[in-house]
């Protein structure tokens, strides 16, 4: 799909073809992806692999991660998570590629969960369930993180906690590497990409039972900055894709979930949102200006 230098794996495969490649890019995050190594060596199943591809450029987290059964696939530098995730499918031995972010905690049974849904359903994606891992008012803007407890048609929007089947993910050309850093909307771009190959939403769905433990936001900073790089993605996207955005908007969708939160909270977010979504709007419009300068 795409070409990259050579890369380290520290623990080759073996004879047997795992039913699932786990695919995990890591930068920055030594606790967390502790964290989430630990719940991967302690599933349900065991028959899957688990690539962890290392963007650090000064970090060294060969220690941790020679702890647990995983191959170490070493990039050199910081070459952003959607190239990042390019590498470990380059590298991934099973046709099920599943993605989680370094930070997410995967449940007990997060890979046995994904590869039910593809043996049970015709399928080519999914994205799971995501449950805030500590209280932020943040987390309450993350509407699509939990979906309900019914399986259904949806684009893939939680990157954190989703998966393709392998070969499918090559012939979409696999993720964006234009969206650089910490990504944004790339699952969005691949099922836009996908129905419009393959003809069918079905394809692509939501299942709840493949459940993450994540945050999306802890802080304004976090919360303020992760929408200016959506904002910039979305410019982007937009410019490559036009009308990919009115298409990805007639999926069906929900509110925010606000129970629980006073008023004080509410309106605090409300001004988060706003500020953001100002903030955001002014990304997009440097960003055109760029584009028909081109």
């Amino acid at each position: 799909m795409h070409d990259f230098p050579a890369v380290a794996d520290s623990a080759g495969g073996g004879d047997c073809r795992p039913l699932a490649s786990v695919v995990i890019v890591t930068y920055d995050h030594m606790q967390a992806l502790d964290d989430n190594l630990r719940a991967l060596a302690a599933q349900t199943v065991d028959n899957f692999e688990v690539l962890v591809v290392d963007n650090n450029e000064t970090l060294d987290i060969s220690a941790l991660v020679a702890r647990y059964p995983v191959r170490h696939v070493k990039l050199g530098k910081n070459r952003g998570l959607c190239a990042g995730r390019n590498a470990g499918v380059e590298l991934a031995r099973a046709d099920i590629v599943v993605f989680l972010d370094d930070d997410a905690i995967p449940a007990a049974d997060l890979v046995e969960a994904h590869v039910s849904a593809f043996r049970d359903n015709n399928i080519y994606g999914l994205r799971g369930k995501s449950i805030p891992k500590r209280y932020s008012v943040y987390n309450f803007l993350a509407a699509h993180y939990d979906l309900g407890d019914d399986i259904a048609a949806c684009c893939i929007n939680l990157e954190a906690n989703c998966s393709f089947n392998k070969r499918v993910l090559s012939e979409l050309g696999g993720f964006n590497p234009n969206l650089k850093g910490g990504g944004g909307h790339e699952g969005l771009e691949l099922t836009f990409k996908g129905v419009k190959k393959y003809g069918d939403k079905g394809k692509f769905v939501y299942y709840p039972k493949a459940v993450v433990y994540h945050d999306y936001a802890s802080s304004f900073s976090k919360y303020f900055i992760k929408q200016l790089r959506h904002a910039r993605n979305e410019a982007l996207l937009e410019y490559e894709h036009p009308g990919m955005f009115d298409f990805i908007r007639r999926y069906p969708s929900r509110p925010a979930p606000r129970s629980g939160l006073s008023r004080q909270a509410r309106l605090h977010l409300e001004a988060a949102r706003l500020a953001t979504k100002a903030a955001a709007a002014i990304v997009m419009i440097g960003f055109g200006i760029k584009a028909r300068l081109r």
